[in-house]
């Protein structure tokens, strides 16, 4: 995920196929990476999804990751999140919001609409299989 100047790798599987909530950040302008403040939750397959706000040249970036999956290492897939948090690139923080998904999810898709609503589309439910389902939503307090 990109974000400012910088990739940022979030979450995800261990070797060993437990859930993380680590974060990674890459520079390519000195070709380093850097670990950054964990997520509150470990999430595998969460969806993710960058975005700015306020005015040019100040704007803030922010990245937001819904959903995912809590796996142990001696177990797949245990249970699908519904919650959703936002990492603060310039402070190195996360907060969550107060917002869930009608239904947790493993490997949806987020986006951001012109008008800055955020987009859930799809997605893996625990036992129901592959979903087809769209929210949006509005995160007014950045």
């Amino acid at each position: 995920m990109a974000a400012g100047e910088y990739l940022y790798a979030i979450g995800g599987q261990n070797t060993a196929g437990a859930s993380v909530p680590a974060v990674e950040r890459y520079s390519p302008a000195e070709n380093t990476w850097t670990t950054q403040a964990p997520m509150h939750h470990d999430r595998g397959l969460p969806g993710v999804v960058a975005i700015a706000r306020g005015p040019r040249p100040r704007r803030r970036h922010f990245i937001v990751v819904i959903g995912g999956a809590h796996a142990t290492t001696f177990q797949a897939a245990q249970n699908f999140q519904d919650t959703t948090e936002v990492y603060d690139v310039e402070q190195n923080t996360w907060f969550e919001l107060p917002i869930q998904l009608p239904q947790a999810k493993a490997g949806p898709t987020a986006a951001e609409l012109a008008d800055g609503r955020i987009v859930v589309a799809g997605g893996l439910l625990f036992n129901d299989g592959v979903t087809s389902d769209v929210q949006a939503t509005t995160i007014h307090h950045l």
